[in-house]
């Protein structure tokens, strides 16, 4: 029987991989508009491409929290004991 810790995990690994995928996308775009010297467009991909890993580090800082928080081993406690680590 799965945990919330491992549903956690598994969102984390498919996130992680969409992510990536964008990722990929995101170099080859760049690499393609570098090709043909289209300077303001390759800006605006590295930038998505920027906002990409943004939002990643933010989704993976939650999915660690939020198994701290409901698994004790991991250095958090559980889920309801206290206001201040869920505010």
């Amino acid at each position: 029987m799965l945990t919330v810790a491992s549903y956690g995990s598994a969102i984390l690994v498919v996130v992680t991989l969409v992510v990536k995928l964008f990722h990929l996308v995101n170099a080859i775009q760049i690499l393609i508009l570098k090709l043909y010297c289209l300077e303001d467009w390759v800006k605006e991909a590295e930038e998505q491409n920027s906002l990409w890993r943004q939002s990643l580090r933010m989704m993976e800082e939650r999915l660690v929290r939020l198994e701290r928080q409901v698994d004790p081993t991991l250095g958090g406690s559980p889920l309801l004991s206290s206001g201040r680590e869920r505010a």
